[in-house]
């Protein structure tokens, strides 16, 4: 930890790069966006994943240590995605 009480600890890499802690990562974590079946189709979660699948979202987030964006804007049923 930043303030030196613990040898090791759980974290994200980008907040332990931003302290200058050493990081090794352990696991790979998957993020998602949940909305509701009958959400999918207004235009204001339509506009959202137009924007998350845009050069400048991507050049930012791959800019940040640890994430990645291997599927960003691709629809997935709930069940399906538990399932993998």
């Amino acid at each position: 930890m930043a303030s030196g009480a613990a040898d090791v600890g759980f974290g994200i890499e980008y907040a332990a790069r931003k302290f200058n802690l050493d990081f090794i990562p352990i696991i790979s974590e998957q993020y998602v966006l949940a909305c509701k079946t009958d959400s999918i189709n207004k235009l204001s979660i339509h506009a959202l994943i137009e924007n998350i699948k845009t050069h400048a979202f991507a050049e930012q987030i791959c800019n940040l240590p640890g994430y990645e964006l291997d599927s960003v804007g691709t629809l997935v049923n709930a069940k399906e995605f538990l399932n993998n």
